[in-house]
Formats: structure tokens, sequence, C-alpha cells
């Protein structure tokens, strides 16, 4: 078994454990596979991924960086170091990365919200909102972008002293995070129906 092999095995089952939820044990066995095999590409994208989910923005920059010193002109490291930049509450490292990334995709929602975020942290409201405006314009746009935008979008529009725009987009926000975790609520609904009614028995 050669090093690559071992360390895409490592990040495969990494890859398993994030997508049932274990993200402290899919980031130990994502993190071992660029540990033996530090060229491969794959492998620091995933290591960045799983650190970006577990809100580590130093170590997912450090991996999507060493990503790009890979492949310079891959555009997924790209945008995702400029969503980490504006994270940071670092604007112009956050344009100049997310620009770039819309050179090579133009459309990429993860890299508009990142250069909207920095036009934003850099006082330019009625940018951010233009900019953001088009992304929610569109009807290809997943839930969680969308999510992303309509957040981001009010922000700029309370920093702009527009209450009521503001506040319409914090409720379509809500009403979506509502729609997607309706299921898991209605899942969990009938164990918690049991619980409280086990409490209610042992507190009468």
């Amino acid at each position: 078994v050669t090093a690559a092999d071992a360390a895409e095995v490592l990040a495969r089952y990494g890859g398993l454990l994030a997508r049932q939820g274990g993200l402290d044990a899919a980031r130990t066995a994502i993190e071992a596979s660029p540990a033996i095999d530090p060229d491969n590409y794959a492998a620091r994208v995933d290591a960045g991924t799983v650190t970006f989910m577990n809100a580590d923005l130093g170590a997912a920059e450090a991996h999507y960086a060493a990503a790009s010193a890979l492949r310079p002109g891959e555009l997924d490291p790209l945008a995702a170091r400029a969503a980490i930049a504006a994270r940071q509450g670092y604007p112009e490292k956050a344009q100049e990365l997310g620009m770039a990334a819309l050179a090579l995709a133009p459309g990429n929602a993860t890299a508009t919200l990142a250069v909207a975020r920095a036009e934003l942290l850099q006082g330019a409201a009625a940018g951010c909102i233009a900019r953001l405006d088009a992304l929610l314009a569109r009807p290809d746009i997943n839930a969680q972008n969308r999510v992303a935008a309509l957040d981001l979008r009010a922000d700029a529009h309370d920093a702009h002293n527009a209450c009521a725009a503001a506040f319409a987009d914090y409720t379509a926000r809500n009403a979506l995070l509502l729609a997607a975790n309706a299921p898991r609520v209605a899942r969990e609904r009938p164990a918690r129906l049991i619980a409280q009614a086990r409490r209610l028995a042992a507190w009468s």
C-alpha cells in the first residue's frame, strides 16, 4: 500500500464520518490524510471543508491555501478562502480572492457572498445590496446560500437604515430555516413527547 493509497482511504473515511455528523472524528481522519500525502489536492480540500464546518477558520485557510498552491487555477479553494477571509474580518483579502474566483466562474455563489460581505465590512452597503439582489434573483442557488444571502442583505439594509427591508429579509430567512428544519422537528417530536410524559409522570 502506497502513501497515496493510505491517504485516500483516510480521506474517504473522514468524508463518510462528516456526512454522518461526526465532525470531530471526521477531522481527525481527514487531517491525517494530507499529513501522509501533503501533495494530495483532494485531501487538502476535504480537510479545508471539514475544518471550516468545525468553525476552525485558521486551519481551514491553511488547508485551502495549500490546495491553491498545488492547483493555482482551481475555483473551489479560491472561493472558500474568500469566504474565510470575509468571516475573519479581512475585507481586502476577501475581495481579492473573491474577485479572482468570480473571474473563473462569474456565477459562483460562495465567492459572490464573500465579496458582498467584504463590501459591507468596508462600508459599501449599497454595493453589497445590489450584488445580493442579483444573487437572490437567480432561481438556481440552493437554500443554504439563499439563507446566507438574505441574512447578509438584511444586515446591509440595517446598516443603510432601511429597517422595513431588513425586517422583510430576516422574516424570509427565518421562513426558509423553519422549512428546512421542519422534517427534523417532525422526526424528533414523538421522542420529545414521550420524554415529556415521563418527566410529568415522575414529577406527579
